[in-house]
């Protein structure tokens, strides 16, 4: 007695249906002190691959028992949520999971295998949906389906090697990115520089 563990870190949010949802999360031990009843916390255990859920109007509270767990134990970790359409988009770095919260009980509705992320700021909530970018194109998710909005837009090419460039892989069907070579159009002209921002976004750090 004494010890109460709560989910009270987490590097992931958001508010979906009156309930908030955390990921990438540890839970702390709080054990309460002789002096000044006060109480102390130590993390106890972490767990980077888990979803929780907050009960119904209680956006802070998120208690041992509310995890979500949809696919854990896969050697990659939780990046991001983000809530559109009684949906949870959850972003792993090699995958995304779409979770269905529509009804009293989360379920997989659907998983994307190369549709991950590596960073938060990959991802941009809109009123129509949520777009993302990674190594495979810019992907909008409305509600409906997934849609990569560079399809039919940058036509692909041949690559070029260049040891000092790391840019777009215009080899679209296997690879968006590669960490070497140049945009080449179906001429061999080198088009690098109508990209130049995209690239440089997608090669940082």
């Amino acid at each position: 007695s004494g010890f109460k563990k709560r989910y009270q870190r987490f590097k992931t949010a958001t508010v979906l249906n009156r309930r908030t949802y955390i990921a990438n999360v540890a839970t702390l031990s709080s054990k309460k002190t002789i002096d000044l009843d006060a109480y102390s916390k130590t993390i106890d255990q972490t767990f980077d691959d888990r979803m929780v859920k907050s009960p119904v109007n209680a956006f802070d509270t998120f208690p041992e028992e509310n995890f979500v767990d949809v696919s854990i134990n896969d050697g990659d970790e939780i990046i991001h949520l983000e809530g559109f359409s009684d949906r949870i988009l959850q972003y792993k770095e090699k995958i995304l999971y779409i979770i269905n919260v529509s009804q009293d009980f989360e379920f997989l509705e659907s998983q994307h295998p190369h549709l991950g992320i590596k960073n938060h700021h990959q991802v941009c909530k809109t009123p129509y949906g949520i777009a993302w970018i990674n190594d495979k194109g810019v992907h909008f998710y409305d509600g409906r389906g997934i849609k990569n909005l560079i399809d039919n837009k940058i036509s692909p090419g041949s690559v070029v090697s260049n040891k000092h460039t790391k840019i777009i892989n215009s080899s679209y069907n296997q690879a968006l990115f590669d960490d070497e070579g140049v945009l080449t159009d179906s001429d061999g002209n080198n088009v690098f520089h109508k990209y130049l921002g995209w690239a440089a976004f997608m090669n940082s750090d």
